[in-house]
Parts: C-alpha cells; sequence; structure tokens
C-alpha cells in the first residue's frame, strides 16, 4: 500500500463506497424505525430488501479499513478519532446483532416505542461512525 501513490486513495474510495453501502442502508431502515419514512412498508421487508447491499457493504469495510490501517498503525492508534470510530463501530454492529436485528423480523414483538428507540440508538452509533472517520480524515489532512 505504502508503495504506491495510487493504492491508498483507492483503497480508501472503495472503503467509502462500503461505508456508504453500510451505513446508508442502516439509515434507510433506521428511520423506517423511526417511522420517518416508508411508513406502509414493513420494517423486515426493508431490511431483507437492503440486506445484500448491507452485506457487501460491511465485506467492503472489514477488507479495506486494515488494508487501510497497515499503512501507518501507529499513527491510527495513536489517534484519538480512531479509536472513537473503532468503538462506535464495534457498539454499532453489537448494538444490531443483539437489538436491531429483533425488531427487523417479520414476527417481531417488539413495540412500536422499542422500535423507535432502537432505530434511534442505531442511527446516532452510525453517524458517530461516520463522524469518527471523517474527524481521522481531517487530522490525517491537518499533520
Amino acid at each position: 500500500m505504502n508503495a504506491s501513490e495510487a493504492a491508498f486513495p483507492a483503497v480508501e474510495i472503495v472503503h467509502m463506497i462500503g461505508f456508504v453501502l453500510l451505513v446508508g442502508t442502516a439509515a434507510l431502515v433506521d428511520f423506517r424505525l423511526l417511522g420517518w419514512r416508508l411508513a406502509h412498508t414493513p420494517v423486515w421487508e426493508i431490511a431483507t430488501d437492503l440486506a445484500p447491499w448491507t452485506t457487501t457493504g460491511l465485506v467492503l469495510v472489514l477488507i479495506t479499513g486494515p488494508l487501510l490501517l497497515a499503512t501507518d498503525p501507529d499513527r491510527y492508534y495513536l489517534a484519538t478519532q480512531f479509536r472513537f470510530k473503532m468503538a462506535c463501530l464495534a457498539l454499532a454492529l453489537a448494538f444490531d446483532f443483539v437489538v436491531g436485528r429483533r425488531v427487523r423480523t417479520e414476527n417481531t414483538v417488539a413495540t412500536p416505542s422499542l422500535q423507535r428507540f432502537a432505530g434511534l440508538v442505531s442511527l446516532v452509533l452510525w453517524s458517530c461512525v461516520v463522524l469518527g472517520g471523517r474527524a481521522i480524515g481531517v487530522l490525517f489532512v491537518a499533520k
């Protein structure tokens, strides 16, 4: 990655595409859980339709992230912004697997209040991941 001028930007572009897919599709489901969009479509149907895109985004992020990290691991590990992003990413994924999947199933027993709460928490966590990533970019450009 460090030997080529084009490698880092190319991998970063794929990383961003992955995040757009992952966070964008998560946001659509969260907006539905909050009742802000697509109110006449069941949550499970939206989540099922978007699942391949969400999974593709997650795979792209999980492949490209370590490649970007490998270019200067000490600089990343020492950056508070990086640790913030990784903490938020871990929380967002854990929340999705523990709570999100339960409120998105076809036969969910989650109340509308719980669905709204899950959508709000998920949206905040994914927003923090994006903000953390943006902060890393600002930090690295500034130096």
